[in-house]
């Protein structure tokens, strides 16, 4: 995903390496982590289709049929499903910003997994939209609450703190080398910044 590592013709940005790995063989652990790429990938690749040209009925018959032939042969190591290259470097970072967008919502959900589990669900609803952008009144959020505009300032720091943690963890699933996580990052908010 970094600049300097162009994407080939044959190859989407590097993907959750952990995942690939134990998604080798025949095992039910294996079968989970395939099962996992395929959830977390279905919607870049379908977009990516649509994207390319294809109708949204094609372009989701083509995304279904890839994953079907994954989760088929998990051994398999042939080409299988072929997809023409993207025309340019728009297609790459288009891709990218769909990347990006994946990892934002994964560690969105697990921030508000983490909430839930705690009996937080409604607190993080209130939260959330700071992690969004589309924050509101503090004083009005804090009243919701019951809380201080200083206990909701605390609060929002926290959770802010958690997803730059979480967003982490996901970033560092799809680097070989924890050294690359930084740089990877750094892209990652470029990214999103620039948009596509």
């Amino acid at each position: 995903m970094t600049p300097t590592t162009p994407l080939t013709a044959s190859a989407f940005a590097p993907t959750r390496w952990t995942l690939v790995l134990e998604a080798r063989g025949d095992s039910p652990q294996a079968q989970a982590a395939l099962g996992e790429l395929c959830e977390s990938y279905y919607q870049p690749v379908f977009r990516f289709l649509q994207r390319e040209g294809r109708t949204e009925d094609s372009a989701r018959e083509l995304t279904q049929e890839f994953f079907a032939r994954l989760l088929a042969s998990p051994t398999d190591t042939s080409p299988g499903l072929e997809i023409a290259a993207p025309a340019g470097d728009g297609q790459d970072a288009w891709f990218d910003r769909q990347w990006a967008l994946a990892v934002m919502d994964r560690s969105l959900r697990a921030l508000a997994a983490e909430h839930a589990a705690a009996g937080k669900a409604e607190q993080f609803e209130r939260l959330k939209p700071w992690l969004v952008g589309a924050a509101a009144a503090q004083a009005d959020i804090a009243a919701q609450l019951g809380w201080s505009e200083g206990a909701l300032k605390v609060a929002v720091h926290r959770m802010r703190k958690r997803f730059r943690e979480l967003v982490r963890l996901e970033v560092a699933q799809t680097v070989p080398a924890s050294a690359d996580i930084d740089a990877e990052l750094r892209y990652l908010i470029e990214v999103l910044t620039h948009g596509a």
